[in-house]
């Protein structure tokens, strides 16, 4: 822990007593697909804190007792930590693309990666995407960035970004439709 984390130590623990894993479903389920919830919750909490302070109180030192802080500041600081942590699981790639990959341990990447291709493909084609959806999907899964796939499809990039979520939300329906979905979280 750094110096600056540790000036954080009280409030990180006022914001952790006030979010409950068990009653806030949305980020119980980000959290859990980057491992076991409580774990990454303790691990990724003391920086979100420190972001969200920082934004919302940019000339005040953070509070060392919880008789230093208002419930109206520590309300808003906690909604703002939890929902940070809950976008922080769909940075990176969509909840079907993550679950397709996750496999058995004992199973050969090989095999897994061709398992998950499969099952993603089967997806895709019963989602009823068009062909420019199937292009920017295509080109997703190989890991391309929007303006990448913009340049190479000769695509404006925002025109990417909204094909990719209209992708996702048939993906998403499609993955429902099957009973994949549970498999997501």
């Amino acid at each position: 822990m750094n110096e600056n984390s540790k000036d954080f130590e009280a409030l990180i623990g006022i914001v952790r007593r006030r979010i409950s894993l068990t009653k806030n479903v949305r980020l119980r389920e980000a959290l859990s697909e980057r491992g076991d919830p409580a774990r990454r919750l303790d691990k990724e909490l003391p920086a979100a804190v420190a972001i969200e302070w920082s934004e919302l109180h940019p000339d005040r030192e953070p509070p060392s007792s919880e008789e230093e802080i208002t419930k109206g500041e520590i309300r808003p600081l906690v909604n703002k930590v939890s929902r940070r942590l809950e976008k922080q699981g769909d940075e990176d790639e969509s909840k079907i693309m993550r679950a397709a990959r996750r496999m058995p341990a004992e199973v050969d990447e090989d095999e897994a990666s061709d398992e998950a291709h499969q099952i993603l493909l089967k997806l895709a084609e019963g989602a009823g995407l068009t062909p420019a959806e199937m292009r920017v999907y295509n080109l997703m899964r190989l890991g391309t960035d929007e303006e990448e796939i913009a340049e190479i499809l000769d695509m404006e990039a925002e025109s990417v970004k909204r094909t990719w979520r209209r992708a996702q939300q048939k993906l998403r329906e499609n993955a429902a439709k099957v009973g994949f979905s549970e498999q997501l979280k």
